[in-house]
């Protein structure tokens, strides 16, 4: 009798630790924008907010629609969605391919100051943006580090130049991009 009750209770026990074994999801490591959208590289369990959205799996490849928009994330593998998440393994170098074509290159200069850390502020409006992929006109922080670069810094980028002119409050800044496949290095406290 008693060999019964142990046998149902370390039963118990296993389902209980493989349960939570599936769920266990680390976060997202360093993001990086390209024109076609977010990549990342890892090898471990992660989510992402996808909510109500419709889902194909093509091999390694999902194709996730929702409102007309397509999103699609390559590269990964034992993918399933509960509730508004898509839990799912990354196999390495992982594509989330996007609409970004109108944003992206603010993405790719690289700003350093004493006043404030760019870079953090890039990184945190990446990760909105995974949780965000469907409505990126509603993402709070994407909307914000569009206005610290327009309006506070006063950085213009279009296809052929990069337009730097005074900010209005005086903020000393190192901005390096890369154009023609020449690194460009300005120095906006000696400039102005």
């Amino acid at each position: 009798m008693y060999i019964v009750i142990i046998y149902f209770l370390i039963l118990t026990i296993v389902f209980i630790l493989l349960y939570k074994v599936k769920f266990i999801i680390k976060p997202i490591p360093r993001l990086s924008m390209t024109r076609y959208g977010l990549v990342f590289h890892s090898k471990k369990r992660h989510r992402i907010k996808v909510g109500e959205a419709k889902l194909l799996i093509l091999k390694n490849t999902i194709y996730l629609k929702r409102n007309k928009k397509t999103v699609v994330i390559k590269n990964i593998d034992r993918v399933f969605q509960r509730g508004e998440y898509l839990y799912f393994r990354a196999l390495g170098e992982v594509k989330i391919i996007f609409n970004c074509k109108s944003f992206y290159k603010y993405f790719n200069i690289l700003i350093k100051s004493t006043e404030f850390d760019f870079n953090e502020i890039k990184n945190r409006t990446m990760h909105d943006m995974l949780d965000n992929l469907f409505c990126l006109n509603e993402c709070k922080s994407l909307i914000s580090f569009l206005n610290i670069v327009h309006r506070i810094l006063n950085i213009s980028i279009n296809d052929k130049n990069v337009i730097v002119r005074k900010n209005k409050y005086n903020i000393s800044f190192i901005l390096i991009y890369r154009i023609n496949n020449h690194i460009k290095k300005i120095n906006v406290n000696e400039t102005f």
